[in-house]
């Protein structure tokens, strides 16, 4: 079973790492950036994904709470 490995310093804590624990997915057919739709509702979803992200962020990490660096 993935992730069962116990911790060498806490015996009753099972130890989780990205080796015993997360597996990759392909991507789902028709599901690739080649087959993203494009045209003028495509445009407009991008549009509002990015103000939707950006009003997140902004939320989660306030300009006045420090400097952010890409």
């Amino acid at each position: 079973m993935k992730g069962d490995r116990l911790a060498g310093c806490h015996p009753a804590i099972p130890e989780y790492t990205p080796a015993t624990t997360f597996e990759t997915f392909p991507c789902p057919e028709h599901m690739t950036p080649r087959d993203t739709p494009t045209g003028p509702a495509a445009e407009a979803i991008a549009t509002a994904a990015k103000r939707l992200n950006e009003l997140r962020e902004n939320w989660f990490n306030p300009p006045e709470w420090g400097n952010r660096i890409p």
